[in-house]
């Protein structure tokens, strides 16, 4: 009697950048206007005005039907706060996201995942903070 062989257990790390001006959008809910490759995206609002941002990763390198064990996006605070926020993480439903375009409704026009994550992040006190509470 053969014995099946045991699965192949190998875990590696994928490094992948914000690198280009269309890789990174933001999008104002009253309106639909998308401005690209912004020297800081503000999460959730741009002053009183609600927005979308978007993030695209390229090219993330993961071989089909690999068990992703675990991911996330390691973000540095642009400044000192204090302000609580609610954030909701989603993908866009897409093998290959197409950079994003000035266009109306760039964003919250794309298809997204079934799948969403709540964050609500403790506040960021500390310029430059990029840790776990950053992620």
């Amino acid at each position: 009697m053969r014995t099946p062989a045991e699965p192949s257990a190998e875990t590696f790390t994928v490094l992948a950048h914000v690198s280009e001006g269309a890789d990174d959008a933001e999008e104002s809910l009253s309106g639909g206007s998308v401005s690209l490759g912004s020297s800081a995206l503000e999460l959730g609002q741009n002053g009183s005005k609600d927005q979308v941002v978007g993030l695209r990763f390229q090219p993330v390198a993961v071989p089909q039907g690999v068990r992703v064990l675990g991911a996330w996006v390691q973000l540095v605070a642009d400044r000192d706060s204090s302000d609580p926020a609610s954030l909701v993480v989603e993908g866009e439903a897409a093998d290959h996201a197409m950079p994003f375009a000035r266009g109306s409704e760039e964003l919250t026009g794309r298809s997204r995942t079934r799948a969403a994550t709540p964050w609500a992040p403790p506040p960021w006190t500390r310029n430059n903070d990029s840790g776990p509470d950053q992620r």
